[in-house]
Formats: C-alpha cells, sequence, structure tokens
C-alpha cells in the first residue's frame, strides 16, 4: 500500500488569495487545516470562502517559497549541456496542471531546447493573481 501524500491549496475568492487549505493525510488522524497568510495553520470554525483553488506542486523555490499551479516563476531550464547557468535557460513561466501531468506556459523557440527543471534555481516572481501577463 503506497502512502498518501499531504495535498496543499492555495484558496482564491474573486481573483484574491484568501487562505489556504492543507489536507493532512499522513498519520492519524487525517485533518483539514486552513490558514489566512500559509503560515499559522488551524481547524477554524470558519470557512474560508472561496470560488477557486491552486494545488502545491510539492516543490519549493530557490527562497523555500511554496510553489503552486498558476504561480509565475523565473524557471531555470538545464539545456543540453545540463548548464543551469546559461542566461537562455532562464525563463518566465507560469505553472499549471494539464490532464496528465505539470506544464509550463512558456515561449518556445528553436534555441531553447529545455529538458529539466531545476527548482533549487527558479524562484516565485508573483501568480496570475497579481496582474499582468507571463
Amino acid at each position: 500500500m503506497s502512502e498518501q501524500r499531504d495535498l496543499i491549496f492555495r484558496l482564491i475568492n474573486d481573483g484574491q488569495v484568501v487562505g489556504y487549505e492543507w489536507h493532512r493525510l499522513k498519520g492519524l488522524p487525517t485533518a483539514i487545516v486552513h490558514s489566512i497568510d500559509g503560515i499559522y495553520w488551524t481547524v477554524m470554525q470558519d470557512y474560508i470562502k472561496h470560488d477557486q483553488k491552486d494545488q502545491y506542486i510539492g516543490q519549493r523555490d530557490v527562497d523555500g517559497c511554496r510553489i503552486f499551479e498558476n504561480d509565475k516563476i523565473q524557471v531555470c531550464f538545464f539545456d543540453d549541456d545540463f548548464n543551469p547557468s546559461d542566461e537562455k535557460n532562464r525563463k518566465i513561466a507560469k505553472v499549471y496542471f494539464n490532464e496528465i501531468r505539470l506544464q509550463f506556459d512558456i515561449e518556445r523557440t528553436a534555441d531553447n531546447n529545455f529538458t529539466l527543471v531545476d527548482w533549487k534555481e527558479s524562484k516565485v516572481i508573483g501568480n496570475i493573481y497579481d496582474g499582468g501577463n507571463v
């Protein structure tokens, strides 16, 4: 039997981040806890009203910030030579899930044949709710 992983969501209401929800599935008892700031968690009596959830992708950026879908991140891709320091390998991308896997919304050109993401060098720079495009 495989171990379930915890799920963390960023809660959105009317296009604004309003809190976080953590489905604690490891160990017993399981619980759903909430947070206004993503730091202090509690079993809240009051439901945090939301109309959308963004899922935590299970990775942190260079500063230790959780990366959620719909985040805008500066991504450091390895190229065919595995050279993450090359500036052409640093792109701004939006994180999202398609039907089967994690994806990045990023402009593709003939000279950026990316294969792997170096999460330790990636940085969250905002999210789609902050305004502006990727």
